[in-house]
């Protein structure tokens, strides 16, 4: 009897030192990884790398992608207004954009 006690107040004690760790957030990554152009409300064309949720203009300082909102510019110039999101997942997070117009990669790398 004294060990089944013992056990199942182990396990409730396990399970919610699990429900602790799991309720806790964890950093996000970035939006949007790889080489794009992003362009902000200005026209100004930007070139972002690497990993990105938030990018201000180069030119006038304008914000050209935030919270993982902005516009894509794809190889022949055509705009596409994107919303990534934020994901805490690596590999749920946006690679590859195709053109809504000619159907051709965003990405440039």
């Amino acid at each position: 009897m004294n060990s089944r006690r013992h056990f199942l107040s182990s396990l409730i004690g396990a399970i919610g030192a699990v429900g602790i760790l799991l309720s806790v957030p964890t950093r996000a990554h970035a939006c949007l990884y790889g080489t794009f152009k992003v362009r902000c409300p200005n026209g100004h064309v930007d070139i972002v790398e690497d990993g990105t949720c938030n990018h201000n203009c180069d030119k006038c300082g304008a914000k050209a992608f935030t919270e993982g909102e902005g516009d894509l510019v794809c190889p022949d110039g055509h705009v596409n207004h994107v919303r990534t999101g934020s994901s805490r997942n690596r590999n749920d997070v946006t690679t590859s954009v195709k053109c809504r117009i000619c159907r051709k990669e965003c990405r440039i790398d």
